[in-house]
Order: C-alpha cells, then structure tokens, then sequence
C-alpha cells in the first residue's frame, strides 16, 4: 500500500438532465472517480482520475469546470469533434429511466501513450458497458483495462433507452468486458438479465435461492475474485471463492429516494476499501453508507458526508492490524487480490 492510490474512472461522461430542466454532472465512472477522489484526497491518500472524452461545447466546458472545483486532474480528458454526452433522466420512485444521445464525444475515446502509462501504474479503475458500444471507444477501453495489474472492476450498469428500447451493450460486451475483469458489481435486476442471457436461469425474475448460486457461477466461469450484487432497500451481496455475504442495507431513512448515481457510489466505496487492503465486509459497509448518502440527493455527485470521511478515517490505523492465530497481534499488509 506504499505510493499514492490512483483510482479511474474509465468511459462516458455527460450531463444528466432531469424532466424539470436540471442539469448535474454525470456518467458512471465519472461519478465513481469523483467519489473516490473526495475519499483519497481528503485522507491524503491519492487521487481519482477520469479517462474520458468530451465536445468542443458548452457541456464540455461545464464538466470541466464541475471537475476543477473537486481539485481534479483533466489531464486524461480529451476533446473531440462530437456533441459531449447527455443524458435525459426520468425518475419514479425507485426507477430511473433514460434518454442517451447517440454519437457522443465518448464514443472517440482513443488510447494513447499517456493513458497507456496511466493503466499501468494504477491502482483500480471502473469501466461499463455504455462507452463500449462504439468500436473505437470499445477498443481503447479494452486496451487500457488489460493493462491494469490491479483491481478491474466491471460495474455493468445495463443501460436502455427509454423511447425505443434501443441497448447500449450486448453479450460480447458482457462477456468481453467479464473477461477483463477481476471483480464484476450489477444491480439484482441486472444479474437476472446477465443470468437469463448465459443460460444460468429460466427467467428475468430471480428467487432468493437462485441468487448466490447464479455469482458463484458467474465467478467460476470468468475466474473473477468476487462478484458484488447491490438491491436497493434490501442491501447487498458478496461472493468470492472463500465465503458468501448478505449485507444489511443502511438504517437511514431515506424519506425521498434518489436512485440515480447511488450504486456508483457504493463501487467508489468498494473501490476506495479494496485498495486499503481492507476485509470486504468493511469495504461493503463503506459502500452501502455511500450509495445511501448518494440517494438522498438529486445529484450523483454530492459532496460525500463528514461521516462518510470520518468512518474511512478511522480504519485507517486497523489496515495493518489482524489477530495471530493464538490471539497476538501482528503486522499484516492485506493484500487486495
């Protein structure tokens, strides 16, 4: 855990636009890269950086300037000849649906030697499905990802447009993007999609004894180190080859509920712990307290709470610290793989 920690959030950015005319900073991995970037700087422990690509427009300016106020890098965010992303949100209750521009400046996401060392010298990064549906964003994403010898997470984020059906992603981006990844996160309704469309079950809709049992073979099968599944108000699931874990969800009562950018909240969360070396158990308790904050908020990119800064704080000086075998203490680094 020596030398700062480096997490990228890698694809789509844009600027969500609510039925009211609102319009926030947006797109998964940036979401995910703006919450670990809170997390690592305010605990001086590294940084988070976006890869990405944006238009010569008035959106691109806004995002940058969104980035800038978090003290963020801009350096991996490259400007092309195409609109910059939006992203018409429409919210009901617990459901979120959406209108994606097509052709977006995402969508010319290249590689290039600077974001080729980037992928080698980080920590983590976060990729998604969305920004692959284009073959020369796909390509560099996948080029990047390979490069990474540390966490890979794939945070599927299954997105469909709201007018026409129409998918921003497809078995082989699945599969593809499965491959490439060493820790894969989806909602419950996405692993029964994912689950329906590799055979695993017979129906979109999974009962509760299907669903551990449908990770493990997803794991088995892409040889992941765990597979994360979020359930909104029910909590969350971990698998890897040791143990299986049933997360509580927070008891914060949410009076009215915000789905959108929670569960990128909950992978920054995730991301920020594994890094640390930490037990996932405590990563997961980091990530339901963050994707729960997320949610009581419009914007996917609130400020993270004091508390949330203070509980990462405070485990801190514990990374190092596990029970021997006979009840000693020792000194012990986790390793995150």
């Amino acid at each position: 855990m020596d030398g700062p920690i480096q997490i990228v959030g890698l694809g789509e950015v844009l600027m969500d636009i609510f039925e009211d005319g609102t319009a926030t900073l947006g797109g998964a991995p940036l979401n995910v890269a703006v919450h670990a970037h809170q997390l690592l700087k305010s605990l001086d422990l590294g940084e988070g950086i976006v890869v990405s690509c944006i238009g010569k427009d008035e959106w691109g300016r806004h995002i940058q300037s969104d980035l800038k106020k978090y003290a963020m890098r801009l350096d991996y965010i490259t400007v092309a000849d195409k609109p910059t992303g939006t992203s018409l949100v429409f919210e009901n209750q617990d459901e979120i649906k959406f209108e994606i521009c097509k052709d977006a400046a995402w969508d010319s996401l290249a590689p290039s030697a600077a974001t080729k060392t980037l992928a080698q010298r980080c920590t983590a990064v976060t990729f998604g499905s969305l920004a692959q549906r284009g073959a020369t964003s796909r390509s560099a994403i996948q080029e990047f990802v390979s490069e990474v010898d540390g966490i890979r997470l794939y945070d599927v984020n299954l997105r469909r447009n709201t007018t026409d059906g129409e998918a921003g992603y497809s078995r082989s981006i699945i599969e593809g993007s499965c491959l490439l990844a060493n820790y894969i996160k989806m909602n419950i309704s996405e692993l029964a999609e994912i689950g329906e469309m590799f055979g695993y079950n017979n129906a979109r809709l999974l009962g509760e004894e299907c669903i551990f049992p449908v990770m493990e073979r997803l794991r088995r099968e892409f040889s992941l180190r765990g597979v994360i599944v979020t359930r909104s108000r029910h909590g969350a699931l971990f698998c890897d080859a040791t143990e299986q874990i049933t997360m509580p969800p927070c008891e914060t009562l949410i009076k009215e509920v915000h789905p959108l950018g929670a569960g990128d909240a909950f992978s920054a969360g995730i991301l920020f712990g594994l890094s640390r070396g930490w037990p996932i158990s405590t990563c997961l308790q980091l990530a339901e307290a963050m994707g729960t904050w997320i949610a009581q908020h419009v914007s996917a990119t609130t400020p993270l709470s004091s508390e949330i800064i203070a509980f990462a704080r405070h485990q801190l000086p514990l990374e190092r610290i596990e029970w021997g075998v006979k009840g000693t203490l020792q000194s012990s680094a986790h390793g995150s793989s």
